[in-house]
């Protein structure tokens, strides 16, 4: 067996939140979901930004628009007041949301070979970006935003129909050697768990799923690779919106506004406080 571990993993399972939202969608077929081609590849090389990729490369998938996985990154790190190497696929969707997506043209900070640099030398090229710049870019990102996001609860129908309406869901899996041993397909659940990844859940048949990973297109079959459900699960899987939000999550937004969504929000800013300090 040959062993690449030439890429990072980065995915840190999402925080415990009592506001998200699920969705549970309605049924789906046996088959359904478009396999990725390789232009829908990305590589994030050495760094663990796999949570900041599977969102903006489901953005892409949307707008038509190639945007900066670096940017991404770089507003979930200041979001989380945190610089270590990792983040989650919750932060990730949150910053799409409040903040939007940079299209890569106006990202001129970094370059894809950064990206093999120590993860210590790569973050400190993020952190020197003066602040009026940031705000700058941030404007810009303003105008690519999600509309909404949801939990998706992880079960065959549920994931196959959520693909069956978005194309695509971001996904977090717990992974090991497997991911970086040649031959790769199928995907097998770890012996042993070395970290989380995050990833796009792109097509099904059956029970048989196929990710669109971050690892480039020499990475297993040319990019994707797919797993049986039953034996290899995600650990989290989530709905993106970017127009036409189900009223399913319409309503939950409403309710969000209500003084028992405000209370859930003061209950919620309380508990993170106490995981805090503790």
């Amino acid at each position: 067996m040959k062993i690449h571990k030439q890429y990072s993993t980065g995915a840190n399972k999402s925080p415990y939140d009592i506001r998200t939202f699920t969705y549970i969608p309605d049924k789906a077929n046996i088959k359904g979901g478009k396999k990725w081609e390789e232009i829908d590849i990305e590589n994030q090389r050495r760094v663990g930004i796999c949570t900041g990729i599977s969102v903006s490369m489901r953005a892409r998938k949307h707008f038509g628009i190639d945007f900066s996985d670096d940017f991404q990154y770089l507003m979930q790190k200041r979001w989380e007041q945190n610089w270590n190497e990792g983040s989650s696929i919750f932060v990730a969707l949150t910053i799409g949301k409040t903040i939007g997506f940079l299209p890569q043209s106006e990202w001129k900070h970094t370059t894809l070979e950064d990206r093999d640099l120590p993860y210590t030398e790569y973050i400190k090229k993020l952190q020197a970006i003066p602040e009026e710049e940031i705000k700058r870019l941030s404007y810009i990102a303003s105008k690519y935003k999600i509309k909404a996001y949801a939990s998706i609860p992880v079960t065959r129908d549920n994931l196959a129909n959520a693909i069956d309406e978005q194309g695509a869901l971001p996904v977090r899996f717990s992974v090991g050697n497997e991911w970086w041993t040649e031959p790769i397909e199928p995907l097998r659940p770890p012996q042993n768990v070395i970290s989380g990844h995050a990833v796009n859940l792109t097509n099904y048949y059956g029970g048989s799923f196929r990710i669109a990973n971050s690892w480039g297109v020499n990475w297993a079959d040319n990019g994707t690779a797919y797993f049986l459900l039953s034996q290899y699960r995600p650990t989290e899987a989530w709905g993106v919106w970017f127009a036409g939000v189900p009223k399913e999550i319409e309503e939950q937004i409403e309710n969000r506004a209500t003084i028992i969504g405000k209370i859930l929000d003061l209950l919620q800013q309380i508990i993170i406080l106490v995981a805090k300090l503790t």
